[in-house]
């Protein structure tokens, strides 16, 4: 998508003419939703004076990935980024959300009894609810990524990458290297985009943080998604119990892997953290659009998906179990066999 100039003009009035502090909201802390975030905060800055004026950011779940948390602690990014469990009255004003495209996310409604109402919202997925007015401007698009669309942006808006915003460069091009799966699940402008962001970085910096090392517990939840696996028709639904939030984003990476299975067309994963059932879903059927089957079968508002380049959907949800009392160290065992009866005859059902 080539912005025009009303686009440019629209998108630079409502961030010079934003009264008070900016509110970025992230509702799952990965590399692409950082990249984004720190793109945005970036460019926010350089088209309006701070004249005390704060941007902030605000995440939902936790920084519990090894590589989300070499990010983190690399370039020190806790200092500009508070926990979306703090996020106030105050701070629903002029919100920026990025990476997500539903304000009823479970994410983020877990964490806030806050409800957003964005201003701008940049973003990759499929489904969204949030249509653009006057007041507002939304770029959502199938590409590989939200880095994408924040280089694209920073691009439109006559900047570029260079010693100024070198670590910028680097968390955008790590979001779309991420996201894309190594640019192997990507369309032509997520490699334009990449190949820009990584002439201004060196080589060494992002190889640093594409090799990290894997907990012990992520192979345990190998092992017990493997165990638990069942198929049907194509279709392979496992989950690994219920799980910290720290291991939250394994669901992710056994999905992805999954999926390469011999006959598997479509992958879902689940867990459940807290009192949420968080599902990683990846399909490989062209003919059946990941987003519009999850939509389908779950709670429309809970769940929504991307579509790669070449038309494999990756997505997923959060779905609220809140079974009050009955929710209790005992009991685990009786509510994961209750969820997983409940997802596989969703899944499955023809």
């Amino acid at each position: 998508m080539n912005l025009t100039e009303d686009r440019i003009t629209k998108f630079r009035g409502l961030i010079e003419n934003a009264t008070g502090n900016i509110s970025i909201v992230i509702a799952q802390v990965d590399p692409d939703a950082l990249g984004a975030a720190r793109g945005i905060a970036w460019l926010v800055n350089q088209l309006r004076p701070k004249n005390g004026l704060e941007v902030n950011t605000f995440y939902a779940g936790s920084i519990s990935h090894p590589q989300n948390q070499a990010i983190v602690n690399r370039f020190d990014l806790l200092k500009r980024m508070k926990p979306m469990k703090s996020f106030s009255v105050c701070d629903n004003h002029n919100v920026i959300l990025v990476d997500s495209s539903s304000v009823t996310d479970g994410r983020l409604l877990a964490q806030t009894d806050q409800r957003i109402d964005p201003f701008i919202v940049i973003d990759h997925h499929r489904g969204s609810e949030i249509k653009e007015r006057d007041e507002t401007f939304v770029w959502i698009e199938d590409v590989g990524s939200a880095s994408t669309i924040l280089t694209e942006l920073i691009q439109s808006l006559g900047f570029g990458f260079g010693d100024t915003n070198q670590t910028v460069a680097l968390l955008l091009a790590l979001g779309i290297h991420t996201d894309t799966g190594s640019l192997t699940d990507c369309f032509e402008r997520d490699r334009l985009a990449y190949n820009v962001l990584t002439s201004a970085v060196s080589n060494q910096d992002l190889t640093q943080l594409f090799r990290y090392p894997l907990p012990q517990s992520h192979f345990v939840n190998v092992e017990r998604a493997l165990r638990n696996k069942v198929v049907q028709g194509g279709k392979l639904v496992t989950h690994i119990g219920k799980i910290s939030s720290s291991d939250g984003d394994d669901l992710s990476s056994i999905a992805d892997d999954l999926i390469r299975m011999s006959g598997v067309t479509l992958v879902v994963v689940w867990g459940i953290i807290d009192k949420m059932v968080r599902i990683s879903a990846r399909n490989a059927d062209i003919t059946n659009p990941l987003d519009i089957f999850l939509r389908e079968r779950l709670p429309s508002s809970s769940c929504g998906a991307k579509l790669s380049s070449d038309g494999r959907g990756i997505g997923g949800g959060n779905l609220t179990l809140d079974l009050g009392v009955w929710m209790i160290e005992e009991t685990t065992e009786e509510v994961v066999s209750l969820v997983s009866k409940w997802i596989q005859t969703k899944i499955f059902e023809v």
